[in-house]
């Protein structure tokens, strides 16, 4: 197997719809987001997507330590995994 083939399987999850990190699970949770934040909280829709988007949550120290374990536990399954069988 090819190293290009292995990158690629890093971030396979998010192109299956079984996977909890499936690109279409996060973007609906960001339009979800964007709804109570525009009809609950009656922000402009501006402001809305600067919170959701905003620099601080997304490489927050919580954040950073979600990407690290997303990553782990893709290595570990991807190439661990295999030998121990």
């Amino acid at each position: 197997m090819d190293y290009l083939t292995q990158f690629f399987d890093l971030f396979s999850d998010f192109a299956n719809p079984k996977k909890r990190v499936f690109a279409g699970y996060l973007f609906l949770s960001v339009l979800i987001a964007l709804g109570v934040l525009v009809l609950v909280r009656r922000n402009t829709f501006g402001k809305s997507l600067r919170q959701v988007f905003d620099p601080r949550v997304w490489f927050s120290g919580s954040a950073w330590a979600d990407y690290k374990i997303f990553l782990i536990n893709r290595v570990f399954t991807g190439f661990i995994s295999p030998l121990l069988l």
